[in-house]
C-alpha cells in the first residue's frame, strides 16, 4: 500500500513539475512576442517620425481671368497616393500637408497647369516645414486646341524622327485627364496631290484566260483621303503601343490640300524659278503648318 502511495506521490510531482516547466516555456516564448512587439512598434514610429510632413499652401490662379480656378488641386505620389486640398473660391488659396522626400504630380479639375511646377520633389527632412507654391492654370474648354504638332512629312505616313517627346505629352495629358474626351483632326494641308489613274480588272473576265483591264481615275480629293486615313491609322497603332485607350480620341480628317497642277509649256528659266518658288513654299509651310491638331471634345462627369 505505502509503495503505491508513493509511485502516486511521484506521479502527481513530476506532472506538477512538468506543467511548470510548460508555464516558463509559455512566459519566455510570451516575453519575445512581447519584444519583438516593442521593436517593431519603434521601427514603424521612427519611419513614421523620421519623414516629417510639410505645409505646402498658395494660390491656383487662371491666366487668362486673374481669377481662382475652380474646384480642387491633387498632388499624387509616384507610388499612387493622393492628396487633395479645395481651391477657396474668393482669393484661390489652397493648403495640403503632403510627407517629405517625395516628388508630386499636380494636376487642377479641368484645367492645365502652365506653369512649370505641374511636378515638384519634397526634399527628407525630420523637421516640419512650410512650402509656399502658387500654381497658374488654364481652363479647358470645349474645342479648344490643345497640342498641335509636325508628325508627318510632306505626302507621307509615316511618323518623322525625334517625336517621341511629343506623343509622351499626349500620353501624360491623357492619364492626368482622365475625363477628358479628345478630338484628333489630321490635315494633309502639308502635301500635294493631283489625279491619277490605274488598271482594275473587270469581274466578268476573272475566270477567263484572257483578262480584260478597265482604266479608271482617281481624283486628287481621293488621294488626299487616302493619305489622310493612312496617317489616322498611323496614330492610332502609335496611341496603342504606348498603351493610350483608343476609346479616349475621336479620330477626323480635315479636307484641305493642295491640288498638283500639270506643269505648264514655259521656257527652261521659268520652269526653274518655279520649282525654286515651291520648293521655298513647301519649307516654309512644313514650318507654320502642323498636320496633327488635338482638342477638347468632351468633359466627362
Amino acid at each position: 500500500m505505502t509503495n503505491i502511495f508513493l509511485e502516486d506521490f511521484e506521479n502527481i510531482v513530476k506532472f506538477k513539475i512538468s506543467i511548470f516547466q510548460i508555464n516558463i516555456v509559455k512566459v519566455k516564448l510570451n516575453m519575445k512576442l512581447y519584444v519583438a512587439l516593442i521593436i517593431s512598434t519603434f521601427l514603424f514610429l521612427n519611419n513614421l517620425f523620421s519623414q516629417s510632413t510639410v505645409l505646402v499652401q498658395g494660390k491656383v490662379i487662371d491666366s487668362k481671368t486673374n481669377n481662382p480656378s475652380a474646384g480642387k488641386i491633387h498632388f499624387k505620389t509616384n507610388g499612387g497616393i493622393t492628396s487633395n486640398s479645395l481651391i477657396n473660391s474668393k482669393d484661390g488659396a489652397y493648403s495640403v500637408v503632403l510627407k517629405s522626400g517625395e516628388t508630386y504630380n499636380v494636376d487642377v479639375d479641368n484645367s492645365l497647369i502652365l506653369s512649370n511646377n505641374n511636378m515638384f520633389s519634397l526634399p527628407k527632412s525630420d523637421e516640419y516645414k512650410e512650402v509656399i507654391i502658387n500654381f497658374t492654370t488654364k481652363k479647358l474648354i470645349l474645342n479648344e486646341e490643345i497640342f498641335s504638332f509636325n508628325f508627318f512629312a510632306a505626302n507621307k505616313s509615316l511618323i518623322v524622327k525625334n517625336s517621341e517627346r511629343s506623343f509622351e505629352d499626349i500620353k501624360e495629358f491623357t492619364e492626368l485627364f482622365k475625363n477628358i474626351r479628345i478630338k484628333v483632326q489630321v490635315s494633309c494641308e502639308d502635301s500635294k496631290f493631283k489625279s491619277s489613274s490605274k488598271k482594275v480588272l473587270d469581274s466578268t473576265t476573272l475566270n477567263s484566260k484572257k483578262k480584260k483591264y478597265t482604266k479608271i481615275t482617281i481624283s486628287a480629293d481621293d488621294n488626299a483621303r487616302k493619305l489622310a486615313s493612312e496617317r489616322i491609322e498611323t496614330l492610332k497603332l502609335q496611341f496603342a503601343a504606348m498603351g493610350m485607350p483608343i476609346n479616349k480620341f475621336i479620330f477626323e480628317y480635315t479636307p484641305n490640300f493642295a491640288v498638283q497642277s500639270a506643269p505648264k509649256a514655259t521656257d527652261k528659266s521659268d520652269t526653274v524659278a518655279d520649282n525654286k518658288k515651291v520648293k521655298s513654299e513647301n519649307k516654309s509651310s512644313k514650318q507654320i503648318k502642323p498636320n496633327v491638331k488635338l482638342f477638347v471634345a468632351a468633359i466627362l462627369n
